[in-house]
């Protein structure tokens, strides 16, 4: 047996194992540029003179099996055992995990949001690229069940999602929130870790347990729509694992494949920023503290220590980080008629150091809100006040603006197709990219993008902006 694996057969081996596993039982196999070890091989197997300038050489299987057998006492087959490990029946497994692959996407399609677009372009990409295969094939199909569990959960993927990272980020916008809440100097921000959302779900969100699942068995609804939840609370849901879901777990992966998609993402994120991005999308929290929301003259009408930094830092005009977990511990409710929202942190920044506390109350959502943007809105607009709200001039920010008037009833700030053209001619514009957006306040805004092909980034109006936040003598 030790002659066969030497370089004469090895090749001549492999090729007929190949053949066998195939299905195929007659017919013969071949060697391309065989080596002078083959040559010989060949030459012994067939009883017929091969010269050394041959290109390929072909031996019967049937002629290769009575060779075996006559020398080894052992056919094709029994060698091929002996020297490799059983054959495969190839065209049986492929029909084994074709069957597989069309339960999977079978059951996947019975998911609440098969009528979804997005849900459908998900499936057919894992399909196309071999990932639903290779799923099976390591033993890990159930995860396909688990992710649409956890979209069927997820509570927000009843709002489109708006995904400022579908196109290039605008230069001042930071790529990686700090994962600490930052104070006004003088301040000394408590230690609150143990009541993160992280862990629990923030007061009066309740998110009740119905206990672990059976592998790929439908987990029941148990998120309220528009409820958040914890990514830990979510994975224990749909997996009975509350680290399922970890940052860069296969399970993690698929998921936010399908929320890219949603996003209209061509990829998921690279940077954690991104990632969590897309989680708050759908409602998820992957951390309290690093979901943040930047405030500027933020006064408000609550009580307690967060409320207490806020109307602190309004009192001087100074900016403010203010923090998920520290609205969860805290509840802060604005006190401000009317607040004005921007998109990039150069506004704010701007209006701290022209106006200080003479601005009016100024929110910053950095690109898409954050969760801790979205809560602190929330609760300003069920306290009663207005929202005018502006974003950059490219597509996402008509989303950003589009979703704030569905959401919060906000009006545009600097936001018509005058202000895009008296913006447009004050210098150099990059170039509009991405898919197109509505906008439903100015029909004329998005045709004037579109012909001019240009996106305007907001600091382009700063001027402007700041003669509107500007308050009156009191």
């Amino acid at each position: 047996m030790d002659e066969l694996r030497g370089e004469g057969w090895t090749r001549l081996l492999a090729a007929a194992r190949r053949k066998l596993e195939r299905g195929g039982d007659t017919g013969s196999i071949g060697l391309n540029d065989p080596s002078e070890a083959e040559r010989r091989v060949i030459i012994g197997l067939t009883g017929k003179y091969r010269p050394e300038s041959v290109k390929r050489l072909a031996v019967p299987l049937p002629q290769l099996d009575a060779a075996l057998t006559a020398r080894y006492g052992m056919g094709l087959r029994e060698t091929l055992t002996r020297l490799s490990g059983p054959l495969q029946n190839r065209p049986a497994e492929r029909t084994a995990l074709n069957l597989e692959r069309d339960h999977l996407l079978a059951t996947a399609k019975s998911s609440s949001l098969t009528a979804e677009p997005w849900f459908t372009a998900w499936l057919d990409s894992l399909t196309s690229d071999g990932t639903l295969t290779r799923l099976i094939r390591r033993g890990d199909a159930h995860l396909l069940n688990w992710a649409t569990s956890i979209l069927d959960l997820l509570p927000n993927l009843d709002e489109r999602p708006t995904s400022r990272t579908a196109e290039n980020p605008p230069a001042s916008r930071t790529t990686e929130a700090p994962t600490s809440p930052t104070a006004t100097p003088g301040q000394t921000i408590p230690s609150t870790a143990s009541q993160t959302a992280t862990s629990n779900p923030p007061p009066g969100e309740t998110i009740r347990s119905t206990g672990a699942r059976t592998e790929g068995a439908p987990a029941s609804s148990t998120v309220a729509p528009g409820q958040a939840v914890p990514l830990p609370v979510l994975s224990e849901r749909a997996t009975g694992d509350t680290k399922a879901l970890a940052p860069g777990s296969p399970l993690a992966l698929l998921v936010l494949r399908a929320l890219a998609s949603r996003a209209g993402l061509p990829t998921v994120p690279g940077s954690r920023a991104g990632q969590r991005e897309l989680w708050e999308s759908a409602g998820v929290i992957v951390d309290d503290l690093a979901s943040q929301v930047l405030v500027l003259n933020l006064q408000t009408r609550s009580a307690g220590v967060v409320s207490g930094w806020l109307d602190e830092a309004a009192r001087h005009g100074l900016p403010f980080r203010l923090t998920l977990q520290q609205q969860a511990v805290s509840p802060v409710i604005p006190a401000a008629a009317e607040i004005f929202v921007c998109e990039n942190p150069a506004v704010l920044r701007t209006a701290a150091a022209e106006l200080g506390s003479r601005a009016a109350t100024l929110i910053c959502t950095e690109g898409v809100p954050s969760m801790a943007c979205h809560r602190l809105l929330d609760a300003a607009v069920a306290a009663g006040a207005r929202l005018r709200w502006r974003a950059d001039f490219d597509w996402t920010g008509l989303r950003i603006v589009g979703r704030a008037i569905s959401r919060y009833g906000a009006t545009p700030w600097r936001m018509s197709a005058t202000d895009y053209t008296t913006a447009l001619t004050q210098g150099e514009s990059t170039p509009l990219t991405g898919p197109p957006a509505p906008d439903p306040w100015d029909r004329e805004l998005a045709t004037l993008m579109t012909s001019h092909g240009r996106a305007v980034m907001e600091e382009r109006l700063i001027p402007f902006l700041l003669t509107d936040l500007k308050l009156p003598p009191v």
